[in-house]
Protein backbone atom coordinates (compact mmCIF):
# COMPACT_ATOMS: atom_id res chain seq x y z
CA UNK A 1 0.00 0.00 0.00
CA UNK A 2 1.43 3.41 -0.92
CA UNK A 3 2.55 5.54 2.06
CA UNK A 4 0.10 8.39 1.40
CA UNK A 5 -2.85 5.93 1.57
CA UNK A 6 -1.61 4.45 4.84
CA UNK A 7 -1.84 7.86 6.55
CA UNK A 8 -4.87 9.08 4.62
CA UNK A 9 -7.16 6.13 5.43
CA UNK A 10 -7.09 6.62 9.24
CA UNK A 11 -7.51 10.36 8.79
CA UNK A 12 -10.53 9.86 6.51
CA UNK A 13 -11.99 7.37 8.98
CA UNK A 14 -11.66 9.90 11.82
CA UNK A 15 -13.28 12.65 9.73
CA UNK A 16 -16.18 10.35 8.82
CA UNK A 17 -16.61 9.23 12.45
CA UNK A 18 -16.68 12.84 13.68
CA UNK A 19 -19.20 13.80 11.00
CA UNK A 20 -21.40 10.85 11.88
CA UNK A 21 -21.42 11.91 15.53
CA UNK A 22 -21.86 15.63 14.88
CA UNK A 23 -24.34 15.46 12.02
CA UNK A 24 -27.41 14.33 13.99
CA UNK A 25 -27.19 17.29 16.41
CA UNK A 26 -26.54 19.71 13.54
CA UNK A 27 -29.48 18.34 11.55
CA UNK A 28 -31.77 18.29 14.57
CA UNK A 29 -30.99 21.85 15.56
CA UNK A 30 -30.15 23.54 18.80
CA UNK A 31 -31.69 22.22 22.00
CA UNK A 32 -34.26 24.68 23.36
CA UNK A 33 -33.50 26.63 26.51
CA UNK A 34 -35.51 26.23 29.72
CA UNK A 35 -36.62 29.87 29.48
CA UNK A 36 -38.01 29.45 25.97
CA UNK A 37 -39.70 26.16 26.90
CA UNK A 38 -41.25 27.77 29.98
CA UNK A 39 -42.50 30.60 27.83
CA UNK A 40 -43.97 28.14 25.31
CA UNK A 41 -45.74 26.23 28.09
CA UNK A 42 -47.11 29.53 29.35
CA UNK A 43 -48.31 31.03 26.04
CA UNK A 44 -49.79 27.70 24.91
CA UNK A 45 -51.79 27.38 28.15
CA UNK A 46 -50.31 23.98 29.05
CA UNK A 47 -50.34 24.82 32.75
CA UNK A 48 -53.96 25.99 32.58
CA UNK A 49 -54.97 22.87 30.66
CA UNK A 50 -53.17 20.67 33.19
CA UNK A 51 -54.93 22.38 36.09
CA UNK A 52 -58.31 22.00 34.34
CA UNK A 53 -57.61 18.29 33.89
CA UNK A 54 -57.03 17.99 37.65
CA UNK A 55 -60.38 19.71 38.26
CA UNK A 56 -62.08 17.27 35.88
CA UNK A 57 -60.45 14.31 37.62
CA UNK A 58 -61.62 15.73 40.94
CA UNK A 59 -65.21 15.92 39.65
CA UNK A 60 -64.96 12.41 38.26
CA UNK A 61 -63.64 11.17 41.60
CA UNK A 62 -66.60 12.71 43.44
CA UNK A 63 -69.11 11.08 41.09
CA UNK A 64 -67.31 7.71 41.42
CA UNK A 65 -67.51 7.97 45.21
CA UNK A 66 -71.20 8.85 45.03
CA UNK A 67 -71.82 5.88 42.71
CA UNK A 68 -69.89 3.56 44.97
CA UNK A 69 -71.79 4.75 48.02
CA UNK A 70 -75.10 4.22 46.25
CA UNK A 71 -74.16 0.61 45.48
CA UNK A 72 -73.41 -0.20 49.12
CA UNK A 73 -75.98 -1.55 51.54
CA UNK A 74 -75.25 -0.04 54.92
CA UNK A 75 -76.97 -0.58 58.20
CA UNK A 76 -78.32 2.60 59.78
CA UNK A 77 -75.30 2.77 62.10
CA UNK A 78 -72.80 2.20 59.25
CA UNK A 79 -74.48 4.89 57.18
CA UNK A 80 -74.10 7.45 59.98
CA UNK A 81 -70.42 6.54 60.45
CA UNK A 82 -69.79 6.58 56.71
CA UNK A 83 -71.42 10.01 56.28
CA UNK A 84 -69.22 11.34 59.10
CA UNK A 85 -66.02 9.91 57.58
CA UNK A 86 -66.77 10.62 53.90
CA UNK A 87 -65.83 14.34 53.89
CA UNK A 88 -62.47 13.58 55.51
CA UNK A 89 -61.82 10.73 53.05
CA UNK A 90 -62.83 12.86 50.08
CA UNK A 91 -60.61 15.72 51.26
CA UNK A 92 -57.65 13.36 51.57
CA UNK A 93 -58.18 12.06 48.04
CA UNK A 94 -58.50 15.59 46.69
CA UNK A 95 -55.34 16.66 48.51
CA UNK A 96 -53.38 13.72 47.04
CA UNK A 97 -54.61 14.53 43.52
CA UNK A 98 -53.91 18.23 43.91
CA UNK A 99 -50.42 17.64 45.25
CA UNK A 100 -49.36 14.89 42.85
CA UNK A 101 -50.81 16.53 39.74
CA UNK A 102 -49.78 20.06 40.69
CA UNK A 103 -48.01 22.13 38.07
CA UNK A 104 -44.99 22.37 40.38
CA UNK A 105 -44.56 18.57 40.23
CA UNK A 106 -45.38 18.23 36.54
CA UNK A 107 -43.50 21.19 35.02
CA UNK A 108 -40.09 19.48 34.87
CA UNK A 109 -41.61 16.50 33.08
CA UNK A 110 -43.27 18.79 30.54
CA UNK A 111 -39.98 20.65 30.01
CA UNK A 112 -38.20 17.33 29.39
CA UNK A 113 -40.84 16.09 26.95
CA UNK A 114 -40.85 19.34 24.98
CA UNK A 115 -37.03 19.50 25.00
CA UNK A 116 -36.82 15.95 23.61
CA UNK A 117 -39.24 16.73 20.79
CA UNK A 118 -38.64 20.33 19.70
CA UNK A 119 -35.65 22.36 18.57
CA UNK A 120 -35.05 25.94 19.65
CA UNK A 121 -36.18 27.12 16.21
CA UNK A 122 -39.44 25.18 16.49
CA UNK A 123 -40.06 26.47 20.03
CA UNK A 124 -39.48 30.04 18.84
CA UNK A 125 -41.93 29.49 15.97
CA UNK A 126 -44.56 28.03 18.30
CA UNK A 127 -44.18 30.92 20.72
CA UNK A 128 -44.64 33.38 17.86
CA UNK A 129 -47.72 31.47 16.69
CA UNK A 130 -49.38 31.33 20.12
CA UNK A 131 -48.73 35.05 20.62
CA UNK A 132 -50.23 35.91 17.22
CA UNK A 133 -53.94 36.66 16.73
CA UNK A 134 -54.36 33.27 14.99
CA UNK A 135 -52.63 31.46 17.86
CA UNK A 136 -54.75 33.24 20.46
CA UNK A 137 -57.90 32.36 18.51
CA UNK A 138 -56.69 28.76 18.29
CA UNK A 139 -56.26 28.55 22.06
CA UNK A 140 -59.61 30.21 22.71
CA UNK A 141 -61.57 28.04 20.28
CA UNK A 142 -59.89 24.66 20.76
CA UNK A 143 -61.89 23.67 23.86
CA UNK A 144 -65.11 24.14 21.85
CA UNK A 145 -63.64 22.21 18.91
CA UNK A 146 -62.51 19.40 21.21
CA UNK A 147 -65.92 19.16 22.87
CA UNK A 148 -67.62 19.00 19.45
CA UNK A 149 -65.12 16.35 18.35
CA UNK A 150 -65.90 14.25 21.43
CA UNK A 151 -69.61 14.49 20.66
CA UNK A 152 -68.98 13.32 17.08
CA UNK A 153 -67.01 10.35 18.39
CA UNK A 154 -69.74 9.52 20.92
CA UNK A 155 -72.35 9.63 18.16
CA UNK A 156 -70.48 6.78 16.48
CA UNK A 157 -70.59 4.54 19.57
CA UNK A 158 -73.97 2.88 18.77
CA UNK A 159 -72.83 1.96 15.23
CA UNK A 160 -69.50 0.69 16.53
CA UNK A 161 -71.22 -1.31 19.26
CA UNK A 162 -73.61 -2.89 16.75
CA UNK A 163 -70.79 -3.86 14.39
CA UNK A 164 -68.71 -5.29 17.25
CA UNK A 165 -71.68 -7.34 18.40
CA UNK A 166 -72.11 -8.69 14.85
CA UNK A 167 -68.44 -9.66 14.67
CA UNK A 168 -68.66 -11.29 18.09
CA UNK A 169 -71.75 -13.28 17.01
CA UNK A 170 -69.93 -14.44 13.85
CA UNK A 171 -66.97 -15.54 15.92
CA UNK A 172 -69.20 -17.50 18.29
CA UNK A 173 -70.95 -19.21 15.34
CA UNK A 174 -67.62 -20.17 13.76
CA UNK A 175 -66.32 -21.51 17.05
CA UNK A 176 -69.50 -23.55 17.55
CA UNK A 177 -69.31 -24.89 13.99
CA UNK A 178 -65.66 -25.87 14.36
CA UNK A 179 -66.24 -27.57 17.68
CA UNK A 180 -69.02 -29.68 16.07
CA UNK A 181 -66.76 -30.55 13.12
CA UNK A 182 -63.73 -31.36 15.24
CA UNK A 183 -63.21 -35.09 15.79
CA UNK A 184 -63.90 -36.22 19.31
CA UNK A 185 -60.73 -37.09 21.16
CA UNK A 186 -60.73 -40.63 22.47
CA UNK A 187 -58.52 -42.10 25.13
CA UNK A 188 -56.55 -43.91 22.41
CA UNK A 189 -55.85 -40.68 20.50
CA UNK A 190 -54.77 -39.05 23.76
CA UNK A 191 -52.29 -41.90 24.36
CA UNK A 192 -50.94 -41.56 20.81
CA UNK A 193 -50.47 -37.83 21.32
CA UNK A 194 -48.46 -38.48 24.49
CA UNK A 195 -46.12 -40.88 22.68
Amino acid sequence: MPTFLRFRAPALFCVHALLALALPSWVQGKEPSNDSLSKLLSVSNVQKTSEQAVDQIDGLLKSMIDESVGAQSFTAEQKIIFEQLLPQFTNQLQRVLTEELSWKKQKDSYLRIYRENFTQEEVDGLIAFYQSPAGKAFLKKMPVVQDASKRVALERVPAITQRLQEISAQLQKKMAAQSKDAPKETSKSKEKAKN
